[in-house]
């Protein structure tokens, strides 16, 4: 900001002498301090404008200027390459953003040094001309502000310019790549059918003596052999080791554990043939890696390694060898169909690999190579179409068989592109169509094994999986904290893997995968918002990250530090419970600012916050505040018995705004902690887990008192967990009143946990009564007599006590 070391007062004459020699640091006499003060921010204003270029001659405007008229000048000239774009794009965009900073802060100093001349100053005698003088050499800065915003907004709008310039000379060198015409296939057919030994020959010629075998000496054909030998015993050995242990291990069933089971069995199936082609190649690379072009035989090792490779992933899929079993929802006839000619279309490829690697060793003519081109080009689209046509049929792909007719016309499109010339035009629809296939294909094989994979973290069916709750320190049942940002992230990861495949598939320029770099690293405006898309997932991934290691520091702290603290229960978990709230802040914080949101953005959103909460958030604010009260105070305690209104039951889990209580009926009420701080509970257990058991009974009229509380007294000590030894809590018998049917006694002791209270008054009642019986101790139930006065008409008049018949 221009003059921002320099308080605007000073500016205006409104500062003391020691601000502005501060800034200058001049020591002036008390005569002159006034005139110093202006003078000295006044200079210190003007030393910033020329150091940001508004008092210069704009050397670093001229050269970004020269630096696009040469870049617009080749592109007026029809020059440029792929790569020279490339490279002309990041010079241009830095050039604009120069420019949009250069526009940006000129227009803010414009607006300080306006705001300084229209506003008020204050004059003391003698000091109008300074001031005049100030305001004159303002007004030349804000001039030549003007000037520099002036160039700043041409540099700008020229490097839109030479940017469309950029444009239209990618769209002509696509135009010109794909609809750029070679000789058809017909031209080509009378060409070398009218010279058939203008290419003939010199093939014959190549492959006999360049074949390669004549090169390898008698020890190096031996140590071949040998080598070849060892690595078909090696696989031999590990392709029993590993049926053996597919067949052995439990893979768990499922989607993965088929498709692990498929992988092993696949691999040992293709592992000797692998380790012969691997070895074969590399002892063919160290003897005849020098020679150029290289041998038909080192052609031929070099590619039987990918074939092989090929045919394993067919095999792993479509076709899984014993013990594995088919576990793509393909039916055994489609799949048997498609793996058959998936191998047809490997061989192809392989010997269009060996036939273009012997045509260009022998330097075969451009027609020639054309020719046999366009022919396997053919052949192979034929075979791309005969593996497409019957996967329309297969699971929900029946319901796109528009699709399959689609990609039909493209690929024979592409194959009649190919025959009339336009070969690059085909090669980029072919590689487009099979690049979209197969990058298809593996989003859905890797979305479906996440799927599974994320299912079955919230189950305790694999000891890896029982090893990471005991590390996260989750109980089994319990699902997996966070378990949807991290399915979250890995989708979204997925689903970036799959468009930047996708981009490669489609043939995208250099200078527009800069584009498209620019607008996921660079952002895009969304108002007056910037939005950074890779900050975004970076600050998604590390949020998911920091918020396990969080748990994992937690497990850390609850195993090796707390439990060797001997603290109480309530302090155990209420510093579990804060430190899982800090390392969730720390994670969330640290998301932000990876995400570019700066701290005077959440200043901004806090003041925003603050608004909502005078209106609309203030119970969530006041469950929070007492939920922090909870945490510190400990009213109550995780495990406590506690009467909260008509709840009853035990304290399960106190979180930050709410408390969970689980009553004896295994219902869970969610409790806001607002309601436990300004509300009435009863704690049962708050200081002291003991507590009082009371149990009234009451015995018949003349029964023996004594004999009643001796009895009860006897009852009472006698049980296992009534505290007998305390003379503080002794066991006690009183008797309360005389009731309207009975004598009501009391029996009240105390115990060690109050939870067993229930148990322990089912045991008293239950040894009362039979204690009683034996001692044939009456315990009455009420009785009432009752007197009729006058009886309707027609009842019977009641017989008088004592008489046995009619009168």
């Amino acid at each position: 900001m221009l003059c921002s070391g320099v308080p605007l007062k000073c500016l205006r004459g409104d500062c003391s002498a020691g601000t502005a020699s501060r800034h200058r640091g001049w020591q002036w006499s008390a005569a002159f301090r006034r005139v110093a003060a202006v003078l000295g921010g006044v200079l210190w204003c003007a030393g910033a404008v020329y150091a940001a270029g508004g008092g210069s001659s704009g050397n670093g405007l001229d050269s970004l200027h020269r630096q696009l008229t040469r870049i617009e000048g080749r592109l007026t000239r029809g020059e440029g390459s792929g790569s020279q774009l490339a490279g002309w794009v990041i010079d241009v965009r830095s050039v604009r953003s120069h420019a949009d900073s250069c526009v940006s802060d000129a227009s803010r100093n414009i607006a300080e040094i306006s705001r300084d001349l229209s506003g008020p100053m204050r004059i003391r005698r003698g000091e109008v001309l300074q001031i005049t003088k100030e305001r004159e050499l303002l007004r030349q800065q804000r001039l030549s502000l003007q000037d520099r915003l002036a160039d700043c907004r041409k540099l700008g709008a020229d490097a839109g310019r030479v940017m469309l310039l950029i444009g239209q000379r990618q769209r002509a060198l696509l135009a010109a790549q794909f609809f750029g015409r070679g000789p058809a296939l017909a031209s080509l057919l009378r060409d070398n059918l009218a010279m058939p030994s203008a290419w003939s020959g010199a093939t014959e010629v190549h492959l006999s003596q360049h074949s390669g075998l004549d090169q390898l000496t008698a020890p190096q054909i031996w140590a071949l052999g040998l080598i070849a030998a060892a690595a078909a015993v090696t696989g031999m050995l590990l392709r029993r080791y590993l049926l053996h242990w597919a067949g052995v291990r439990s893979w768990g069933g499922g989607f993965s554990g088929a498709f692990g089971l498929s992988l092993t069995a696949s691999t040992a199936r293709y592992l000797p043939q692998l380790l012969v082609a691997a070895a074969i190649a590399a002892v063919l690379w160290a003897a005849t890696g020098a020679i150029v072009p290289p041998p038909l035989i080192s052609l031929a090792a070099y590619g039987l390694p990918a074939y092989f490779l090929a045919l394993w992933c067919i095999r792993m899929f479509l076709a899984p060898v014993q013990p594995a079993a088919p576990y793509i929802s393909i039916p055994a006839g489609t799949a048997r169909t498609l793996a058959a000619r998936l191998r047809i279309l490997a061989l192809l490829i392989f010997s269009g690999y060996l036939a273009f690697g012997a045509l260009f060793a022998a330097g075969a003519a451009e027609g020639v190579l054309l020719l046999v081109r366009d022919a396997y080009f053919v052949v192979i689209t034929a075979g791309i179409l005969s593996v497409i046509w019957p996967l329309a049929g297969v699971g929900r792909l029946s319901r796109l068989k528009g699709l399959r007719i689609v990609l039909a016309a493209v690929l024979m499109a592409a194959a009649g592109a190919e025959v009339l010339g336009y070969r690059n035009l085909s090669i980029a629809v072919l590689r487009a169509v099979t690049g979209t296939l197969l990058a298809s294909g593996i989003l859905v094989f890797a979305s479906r094994l996440a799927g599974e994979f994320f299912e079955r973290l919230n189950t305790d069916k694999h000891p890896w999986h029982r090893r990471l709750r005991q590390t996260l320190d989750i109980e089994a049942g319990q699902p997996l904290p966070g378990l949807l940002w991290l399915r979250g992230t890995a989708y979204i990861l997925l689903w970036v893997a799959f468009l930047v495949l996708l981009l490669r598939a489609w043939g995208l320029s250099d200078a527009a995968l800069l584009e498209v770099r620019a607008f996921v690293v660079g952002g895009f405006a969304f108002g007056s918002l910037r939005v950074f898309p890779v900050r975004i997932l970076l600050a998604l991934v590390t949020f998911v990250a920091l918020f396990y290691v969080s748990g994992w520091a937690r497990v850390l702290l609850k195993k090796h530090w707390l439990e060797k603290m001997h603290l109480e229960s309530g302090a155990h978990d209420t510093m579990l419970t804060l430190s899982g709230y800090v390392g969730t802040s720390i994670a969330i914080l640290v998301a932000l600012s990876v995400a570019g949101l700066g701290l005077s953005n959440l200043a901004i959103i806090a003041g925003a916050l603050s608004v909502g909460i005078g209106f609309g958030l203030q119970n969530i604010v006041n469950n929070f505040v007492s939920g922090l009260i909870l945490l510190f105070e400990r009213p109550i305690k995780t495990g406590d018995w506690v009467v909260v209104g008509g709840t009853e039951g035990y304290v399960r889990q106190i979180r930050i705004r709410s408390t969970q209580i689980q009553t004896f009926d295994r219902a869970d009420v969610i409790v806001p902690n607002s309601e436990l701080i300004s509300g009435q509970v009863t704690n049962w257990m708050f200081h002291d887990p003991r507590g009082r058991v009371r149990v009234q009974v009451g015995v018949a009229y003349g029964s023996d008192t004594g004999f009643v509380k001796e009895l009860l007294t006897t009852i009472g000590s006698a049980h296992p967990l009534v505290i007998r030894d305390d003379p503080e809590r002794p066991v006690t018998v009183y008797f309360l009143s005389f009731g309207d049917s009975a004598l009501n006694f009391e029996l009240q002791c105390h115990i060690g946990h109050i939870a067993q209270r229930q148990q322990v008054i089912s045991d008293l009642n239950f040894s009362i009564d039979s204690e009683f019986r034996r001692h044939m101790i009456e315990m009455p139930f009420p009785q009432r007599d009752i007197h009729v006065r006058d009886l309707p008409a027609g009842w019977p008049a009641p017989e008088s006590p004592g008489r046995t018949g009619p009168a």
